[in-house]
């Protein structure tokens, strides 16, 4: 389930739907018409003076006129740079053709409890370049933000828009961005409070179609003056004017200016009104947007629905938020004028109403707006119990940011008297996984866990102790070479003394145990554990630990070499789940870890085709607001994938998205990323940039490397990986006594262990080294131990690794050497440097100047099925695709049928190749 569709209010996202009887102001939106080179319309102007009528008004002529409008419309909560990002792409979202870019910045948002937006937009950026498609983003009530880093991040954005793109902003003040620079530099369009006055004329107007108050000349013209164009001054002097059977008594006693006269003129309205009208105006005031079920339960009365009608119909400052009149809101300055009458006539209702409000948007799953209204209530202990009564389901959707915020918003002497809140915002901050967040995160737990052992409460006390658990879980996957696993080992075995087996309290416990005797290289023990720790997170329903425990079964048999084994536990551990489950598998989004598990698998066999899909599948289900750790294992088999398929953009995307996610592995990213670029398009380049990374690197000598034990824990998967990358471009730069020290140690702990997947990676190394020296004889031998180790496993990726590795292959294959091992590998190779290779064709001249190839089929591509295509070619999913091009997922099938049929290829990979070498993909 993505958390988007929940968190989110799209009544924020939507242009309003046009008020009926408006005054037409065809110059005003005549100079608000923006062209290339115009990058800014700012429309500022007080409260009252019609701006987001106009804005309205201009948004559905764009929308007719074929421009694109992405809509945004601001308050008070989003001063929060996550919440502020989340809408912002959202609100792009639904008009462009969403891109994998975007869809990755959007679940970032969601899962970053901090995050610098100046770094998630040169991606937003280069998609509205890419898309190529004119349009306009509105900013409404600009003026509620006060957050620097979001003016700091619309600056950049206005700055940097391609010429089809343009920003509007509605604020009541100058926003704090540098307007005159713009001005100067002629990218500006001003719409202010003189502009938006309405004249004599249109005053007339406005009273007679829009209020329904027909005015003599005179009379119109004179209050025209009194309220200086000013439309809310209009509007509340046509509702008091219909009421009223001496019009020039009530026009001449107007006086002062507009704040004061808009008092008068309330007063005027709500002393017209009935006592029930009074009551309904001033309670549902506290409402952002409002429905009738919604009011009903605020005001715990029937018949909210006639009321809603009325006031619009009435024209008493309520507008439709949607065309099917559901949800409404109150003009703003009219909602501020209700709350204001509320605080001074019944300062203690609001918090009553407050709570009402989020307890109906707790029960319709509105999470969101049921938060703002908790924390509007004033009542810290409800807002509290409301952010740890759903907090939960909003960690299984990965809303970790939204989480953190929650939190913050608490003061720190309350803070102390709720452990639970402490181990919640802890859990968020630990759940990034940044090196810079370990400080404050082990601060806040010895918070939490002191203020646990004061607590009377059992219950409250063990489940403390519970979350505990999983932060420091979350701790130990820090990178960190200098992690005291056996601490955290014996921490475990304290806590599983101190409790019954078959307590729930032992299961984080357990789970810690196991990736600590991973990290020891402790496998038996290890496995031991996560056995035990299985039918015991099943029978409880802690889905999420079934599919950990599975997972890392499953990757343990394939670090021992064991693939057989490995797909059946993946295989099994889907099928059990979806079983106890008892519902469609996608529903858990952590099952995605297992699917990554089976491509990794069926990656490594050479069966890339079904790799493709366990690995895209995987990598939908998770979202990217999942654990790090299990996202990196789908980046870096992805990665795989494409540089076998010699896509080298491809795999580098996925490196980008990696390090979005986890800027502390960037260490990891940058030299794979170098590596292959060395193995798919070498370049001196290349070369310059693996020495240079290599200098980078902590370490210049192999007897100073760490050696990384299995599992999570300090993410001794990423440092296991970021060694083989510094031996292989040491290799390749030449350096080889820099690697045997490593080599030696950390091959002989993997014999020791039995670890057999990373001896054959670290043997076919040893042999590449050799064979660099000129020892062929040595560097054959290390290649027959690998294959011998690889025995009917069904290995052959792990061979795919350079030019050394594809002579010795050839050279072990000549004398005859293990034949049913060597000649698939071979076979694999052979394909793969097929796939790199860029034929020539025929083409012919396009119109200006660049080169057109030709479809060389019996029955060509329709335009459809190359935009297809290109994406195939770009590693898209079929999701992906769908939502590229704004079509189902069927008709992508179908679009991908007609592709292989035409082309007579087996599969994806084939059709791709089969179109590069007919030049269809550029």
């Amino acid at each position: 389930m993505k958390p988007s569709k929940n968190s989110l209010i799209f009544t924020k996202l939507q242009v309003p739907a046009r008020r009926a009887r408006l005054v037409q102001r065809a110059c005003l939106v005549q100079k608000m018409a923006v062209e290339p080179g115009i990058d800014l319309l700012l429309v500022c102007a007080p409260a009252g003076y019609g701006k987001t009528t106009l804005l309205i008004e201009w948004a559905h002529q764009l929308e007719a006129a074929g421009v694109a409008v992405a809509w945004y419309a601001l308050d008070e909560s989003d001063n929060s740079p996550v919440t502020f990002g989340t809408y912002l792409v959202a609100s792009l979202e639904r008009i462009l053709e969403p891109t994998l870019g975007l869809e990755t910045i959007s679940q970032m948002l969601r899962s970053s409890p901090e995050i610098d937006l100046l770094q998630l937009l040169p991606a937003v950026i280069n998609a509205l370049f890419s898309s190529g498609r004119s349009m306009v983003l509105v900013l409404d009530d600009y003026h509620l933000i006060s957050s620097p880093q979001i003016h700091e991040a619309i600056e950049f954005l206005v700055t940097h828009l391609p010429e089809h793109v343009h920003i509007a902003i509605g604020s009541r003040m100058n926003p704090p961005l540098p307007l005159a620079r713009w001005r100067a530099k002629g990218k500006l369009i001003e719409i202010r409070a003189a502009d938006l006055r309405f004249s004599e004329e249109e005053t007339g107007q406005f009273l007679q179609k829009t209020m329904g108050v027909d005015l003599p000349g005179d009379l119109a013209k004179q209050l025209a003056v009194k309220v200086e164009g000013w439309a809310a001054g209009l509007q509340l002097a046509a509702l008091s004017l219909s009421n009223r059977s001496d019009p020039h008594a009530l026009i001449s006693s107007f006086t002062g200016r507009q704040k004061h006269l808009a008092d008068y003129l309330l007063d005027e309205v709500a002393n017209q009104l009935p006592e029930e009208a009074q009551s309904f105006l001033l309670y549902t005031s506290i409402l952002e947007r409002m429905s009738a079920p919604l009011c009903d339960a605020v005001l715990e009365v029937d018949g909210s629905a006639r009321w809603l009608r009325e006031l619009e119909e009435n024209n008493l400052f309520v507008a439709a938020l949607d065309e099917e009149g559901i949800w409404y809101r109150y003009h703003h300055l009219f909602r501020d004028f209700l709350q204001t009458w509320l605080n001074r006539t019944q300062p203690d209702r609001a918090s009553a109403l407050h709570r009402a409000a989020s307890d109906w948007f707790s029960r319709h799953g509105l999470l969101r707006e049921a938060a703002h209204h908790a924390f509007q209530s004033g009542d810290e202990v409800f807002a509290a119990n409301f952010v740890e009564q759903h907090s939960f389901s909003l960690i299984i959707q990965s809303e970790i940011a939204t989480i953190y915020d929650w939190c913050s918003r608490f003061p720190e002497v309350f803070m102390q008297t709720r452990p639970k809140l402490c181990i919640l915002q802890s859990m968020a901050l630990a759940y990034q996984f940044r090196a810079r967040n370990r400080a404050r995160v082990e601060a806040r737990l010895r918070q939490a866990e002191e203020g646990a052992a004061a607590i009377e409460d059992a219950e409250q006390s063990l489940e403390v102790d519970q979350l505990a658990a999983v932060v420091r879980t979350f701790l130990s996957m820090i990178p960190d070479p200098g992690v005291d696993v056996r601490e955290l080992l014996n921490l475990a075995k304290t806590h599983l003394a101190n409790h019954p087996p078959d307590d729930a309290a032992c299961f984080p416990w357990l789970l810690i145990s196991g990736y600590a005797l991973l990290a020891l290289h402790q496998v038996e023990e290890a496995e031991k554990v996560f056995n035990t720790a299985l039918p015991f997170a099943t029978r409880l329903g802690l889905f999420f630990g079934a599919v950990e425990i599975s997972f890392h079964l499953a990757r343990l048999a394939y670090s021992q070499g064991k693939l057989a084994d490995s797909l059946s536990i993946s295989r099994e551990g889907l099928a059990n789940l979806a079983a106890a489950l008892n519902q469609s598998p996608v529903d858990l989004p952590a099952l995605g870890c297992l699917d990554v598990a089976i491509g990794s698998i069926l990656l490594e066999q050479d069966r890339l085709e079904e790799a493709e899909r366990s690995l895209t599948q995987g990598m939908d289900r998770m979202g990217w607001g999942m654990n790090p750790y299990y996202l990196m294992t789908g980046c870096l088999a992805r990665f795989r994938l494409y540089s076998a398929q010699r896509r080298l953009n491809a795999a580098n995307t996925c490196l980008d998205q990696l390090e979005m996610m986890w800027p502390d592995i960037q260490f990891l990213t940058e030299g794979l990323r170098i590596q292959a670029e060395l193995r798919i398009q070498p370049s001196q380049a290349a070369v310059e940039r693996a020495c240079a990374w290599l200098q980078w690197h902590p370490s210049s000598s192999g007897d100073h490397l760490h050696l990384a034990g299995l599992g999570p824990i300090g993410s001794a998967e990423v440092i296991y990986q970021a060694n083989l990358v510094w031996v292989w471009l040491n290799i390749a730069t030449g350096n080889i006594n820099a690697v045997w020290p490593y080599l030696k140690r950390q091959t002989e702990i993997e014999e020791e262990y039995q670890i057999t997947g990373r001896v054959i990676e670290l043997t076919l190394l040893e042999a590449q080294a050799y064979q660099k020296k000129g020892e062929q004889a040595l560097a054959l031998a290390s290649l027959e131990k690998a294959l011998r180790l690889a025995g009917r496993e069904g290995y052959i990726r792990v061979f795919d690794q350079s030019e050394l590795l594809d002579d010795l292959i050839h050279m072990a294959a000549q004398k005859g050497l293990q034949p049913e091992k060597v000649d698939p590998i071979l076979a694999a190779i052979r394909s793969a440097k097929r796939l790199g290779i860029k034929t020539e064709v025929e083409s012919l001249p396009c119109e200006d100047g660049q080169r057109q190839p030709l479809q060389d089929l019996p029955e060509p591509l329709s335009e459809r099925e190359l935009e297809v295509l290109r994406l195939m070619a770009e590693g898209a999913t079929n999701q992906g695709i769908a939502s590229r091009l704004v079509i189902t997922i069927g008709t992508v099938k179908s679009h991908i049928n007609h592709i292989l049929s035409k082309l007579n290829a087996a599969n994806r990979t084939e059709a791709v190749a089969k179109a590069r070498d007919l030049g269809l993909l550029g």
